[in-house]
């Protein structure tokens, strides 16, 4: 999982260091990094596909 984020984001909360430590565990694993980059990964490939469905609602709650 990689996540990047501009300064507009950045400036509403959308922090993508927070997303990936929030995303990787529902693929089994962790991670994490910086406000504009960041990384992270796991053993549960198949559920891949759920972890990058949650990115919107993560990233809807942050912006309202």
């Amino acid at each position: 999982l990689v996540a990047a984020t501009n300064a507009a984001a950045r400036a509403r909360g959308v922090n993508a260091g927070r997303l990936i430590q929030a995303l990787a565990p529902a693929v089994g694993g962790k991670g994490g990094g910086k406000d504009d980059l960041a990384q992270g990964g796991g053993e549960d490939s198949p559920m891949v596909a759920g972890a990058i469905s949650g990115v919107v609602d993560w990233v809807r709650v942050r912006l309202q």
